[in-house]
């Protein structure tokens, strides 16, 4: 014997379910509460919102924002000749790992700036070692990931880059993301220079500095190429 589908009512009454009372409208008093969010400093605590200047600040413990401490690396590399505004270098030299991607980040210009590094030191190697050199391992090297941090790391600028690491325990620069962040903000000052003084002036920063300066990516694959052991020749 099958049971038809009961609800009881208040009365403790049985009565059959239909189709039209399967929904039932009732009456609701519903109050709305207003949170009130308080900023505080220290560990996070749920509930209450942390004051942005505890935990907006570079993995050396530099603050966000314009400052003299977090853009005076990167306007002593670029000089008056390829000084960009305050806003743009802040931009320059914040990855997209910072604060969820919340402030402005590098990608775009990282993006710009490879491209225009690529084309340009494809005529150096040229121009310097002739064509047969193109897409050498030699000429791949000197616009690699790693030289292209090491340039940051030679000019100071690393210090103030805004980017959160893989792992904080991590200390090999390499698989905590140090060397893919530090790479990108060499490229980013390259696209930012292209956007704010145009190709020409792009092009004598790469040669003169990027390419050939004191600190220069020439140089940094010759620090890293003499740094690796060399193999062993047997008699």
């Amino acid at each position: 014997m099958m049971l038809s589908p009961l609800v009881k009512t208040s009365q403790q009454q049985a009565t059959r379910l239909t189709p039209s009372s399967l929904l039932v409208l009732r009456p609701c008093q519903c109050t709305a509460s207003r949170g009130v969010g308080y900023l505080h400093r220290g560990s996070r605590v749920r509930g209450l919102v942390r004051d942005e200047s505890d935990y907006l600040v570079s993995p050396k413990g530099i603050p966000y924002g314009v400052s003299e401490e977090s853009l005076s690396p990167l306007k002593r590399l670029l000089g008056d000749q390829y000084a960009l505004p305050d806003e743009v270098s802040l931009q320059v030299l914040t990855h997209k790992s910072f604060a969820h991607g919340k402030k402005p980040f590098n990608e775009k210009l990282a993006v710009l700036g490879s491209h225009f590094l690529k084309y340009k030191s494809s005529i150096y190697t040229i121009n310097t070692d002739g064509l047969n050199h193109i897409g050498t391992q030699g000429a791949k090297q000197i616009i690699s990931e790693r030289v292209l941090a090491k340039f940051v790391e030679n000019a100071g600028v690393g210090e103030s880059i805004y980017w959160k690491k893989r792992d904080p325990l991590q200390t090999d620069a390499k698989k905590s993301g140090q060397h893919a962040v530090y790479a990108r903000t060499s490229e980013a000052i390259v696209g930012a220079i292209l956007l704010n003084h145009g190709k020409d002036t792009a092009s004598r920063f790469v040669y003169d500095v990027l390419l050939n300066g004191e600190d220069g990516l020439v140089k940094a694959a010759s620090q890293i190429r003499s740094s690796q052991p060399q193999p062993q020749t047997t008699a």
